[in-house]
C-alpha cells in the first residue's frame, strides 16, 4: 500500500474508534481495516499505537471479523452495533452458540452487561444451550455478587482464548471442591488478571475462613 493510503486508513480508524463519537463505519468495516493495517505494520499492538487506543480495544474490534457470516450480516445491518457485544460473541468457540445468542440479543434487545454475563455462563458450561444460559442468568441476576480481581503471575502473554477458558474452568472446579458448595458465579481471565465473582454465601464463608 502507498504511504498516503495507510495514513488515510489510520485517520479513518482514529475517527471511528473513539467512544465519544458516532461511528460512520460499521464494526465489520473497522475490523477489516484493522486487519489491513495489521498486515502492513506486522502486529495489532503497532496498530493500537498508531491509532491511539489500547491493545485490548484493538483486539476487540479485530475479533469481530472472526464471527460466522450470519452474525456478521446482522452486524453489517447494525442490529448488533456495540463492539463489546460483538467481542463477547467472538469469545464463544462454537459458531452455533454464537448465532443462537446473536439472535437472542436482537430479539430481546439484550444490553451489553447481560451479554457479558451470559457469555461467561456459556464459557464455563460448554454443554448447555443459549436458552438455558439465559435462564440461568435470570435466576442469578438479582443475587448479590462480590467481585475479586487478582494479578496472575507467569501467565504467557500469547495464551489462546480456548486455553484461558480451560484454565478458568479448572480454577472454578478447584475452588468449588475446596469450598464444598457452588458459590462461584464467574471465573474469567482477562490479559494477566483473573476475576472471581462469588455469591454472598461464598463471600462470607471465605471471610470467616480468613479470620481463622
Amino acid at each position: 500500500m502507498k504511504k498516503s493510503e495507510i495514513e488515510d486508513l489510520v485517520i479513518e480508524l482514529i475517527l471511528n474508534t473513539r467512544k465519544k463519537t458516532r461511528r460512520a463505519l460499521g464494526l465489520i468495516e473497522i475490523s477489516n481495516k484493522i486487519e489491513i493495517l495489521r498486515k502492513e505494520f506486522g502486529s495489532l499492538s503497532l496498530v493500537a499505537r498508531k491509532i491511539g487506543i489500547s491493545n485490548e480495544m484493538v483486539r476487540e474490534f479485530w475479533r469481530v471479523r472472526t464471527l460466522p457470516e450470519e452474525v456478521k450480516e446482522a452486524i453489517k445491518k447494525r442490529k448488533i452495533d456495540l463492539v463489546d457485544t460483538a467481542y463477547r460473541l467472538s469469545l464463544l468457540n462454537d459458531s452455533k452458540r454464537q448465532i443462537d445468542l446473536a439472535k437472542k440479543i436482537i430479539e430481546k434487545e439484550l444490553p451489553s452487561k447481560d451479554v457479558r454475563e451470559i457469555v461467561a455462563i456459556l464459557r464455563l458450561n460448554p454443554r448447555i444451550s443459549v436458552n438455558k444460559a439465559i435462564l440461568k442468568y435470570k435466576e442469578t441476576k438479582d443475587i448479590i455478587r462480590y467481585k475479586f480481581i487478582f494479578p496472575m503471575k507467569r501467565l504467557p502473554k500469547n495464551l489462546h482464548e480456548i486455553d484461558k477458558q480451560k484454565l478458568s474452568q479448572y480454577i472454578q472446579k478447584k475452588i468449588e471442591q475446596k469450598l464444598g458448595f457452588n458459590s462461584l458465579i464467574e471465573c474469567s481471565i482477562y490479559m494477566d488478571l483473573i476475576m472471581l465473582v462469588f455469591t454472598d454465601d461464598g463471600f462470607y464463608y471465605l471471610k470467616n475462613r480468613a479470620r481463622k
